[in-house]
């Protein structure tokens, strides 16, 4: 009786715990950290927990719990944002932090809700849905509440592209189901005491290395139109970006920077968006300098597309 009550005690408290291990070890993929073979490895731990969890509630639990580990680990970035250049104290950076964490941490809690509801325990069904789930909760994340695509699961894999040649099919959320694939079908093996899992996960990969060294290796086809994009980094820190006093040094010197990039004709210039003092929607003034330029023979027109990280400015070379 008494060892009974205490696998009833481990069982109870198994997969919150799965969450948060799975959730500490994935952020740790991502910068600044960067080990991405946690990627696919990672989520092992939690999704064997969800195989075998009872209670849909606690599968929720163990999503958030994984949610608030995750992002703590990933995003603390933001208390600096917060005291540094919101001049805001440190308890109100740490709570800013937690109030992020907890609000993304709803999708993961969906996530280990949803595949518990599923079907029964140790359903081979389970697993099978586990990486659709995931890509549903990236998009989502990605979308609502104007979105938060901070550290899709692709992007742990940034430094080696061997492994994103696929997203040329199905894009950042493509690449993050393939690799939450291979978690499933190893958590498959784990659980099922199964070669085969293993066997098809070793495949998984192989085949999509395959591809990608292939993809990588081979050439260009000489009919495809290259395009050439400008990337500028103006090295503006913070506190000189924010103060009136500086504002049209800052802006001249990201000018500058512009038109010297224009020079080369690129299809594309890149220019961080908090790099400027003002927008493309709301400044004539940018949009017409912009537009504009002393070297002979630049482009002629402007657009910019914000982002949350980023404006791109898209020009067009005369004649085109």
């Amino acid at each position: 009786m008494k060892r009974k009550t205490e696998n009833v005690k481990r069982d109870r408290w198994r997969s919150p715990v799965a969450g948060v291990v799975s959730g500490i070890l994935f952020a740790l993929a991502f910068p600044q950290y960067e080990l991405p073979l946690l990627a696919p490895l990672a989520l092992v731990p939690w999704i064997v927990a969800l195989t075998v969890e009872e209670k849909p509630w606690r599968g929720l639990l163990s999503g958030f719990l994984f949610g608030m580990a995750y992002w703590l680990v990933s995003i603390p970035w933001i208390v600096y944002v917060v005291t540094r250049f919101g001049s805001q104290s440190s308890a109100m950076g740490i709570l800013s932090l937690v109030s992020v964490a907890t609000i993304v941490s709803e999708w993961p809690a969906v996530v280990g809700w949803a595949v518990v509801a599923v079907a029964p325990v140790r359903s081979v069904r389970r697993l099978a849905v586990f990486p659709f789930l995931w890509l549903a909760s990236e998009h989502v994340r990605a979308n609502v509440y104007r979105g938060f695509p901070w550290n899709l699961t692709a992007e742990a894999l940034y430094r080696h592209p061997v492994w994103l040649q696929s997203a040329a099919f199905w894009g950042a959320y493509g690449v993050g189901f393939l690799v939450v694939g291979v978690s499933a079908l190893i958590a498959a093996g784990i659980v099922t005491r199964g070669l085969r899992p293993f066997l098809a996960a070793a495949l998984l990969v192989l085949a999509v290395g395959t591809y990608g060294a292939v993809r990588l290796a081979s050439r260009p086809d000489p009919a495809a139109r290259t395009v050439t994009a400008a990337l500028l980094q103006p090295n503006i820190p913070q506190e000189s970006r924010l103060r009136p006093d500086s504002r049209a040094e800052n802006y001249a010197a990201v000018l500058e920077q512009a038109r010297a990039a224009a020079a080369a004709h690129p299809d594309l210039i890149l220019i961080p968006e908090s790099a400027l003092p003002v927008y493309w929607e709301t400044s004539a003034i940018l949009r017409r300098d912009l537009r504009t330029s002393p070297v002979p023979a630049t482009a002629r027109s402007c657009s910019t597309t914000s982002t949350s990280r980023r404006t791109i400015a898209t020009t067009t070379p005369p004649g085109s």
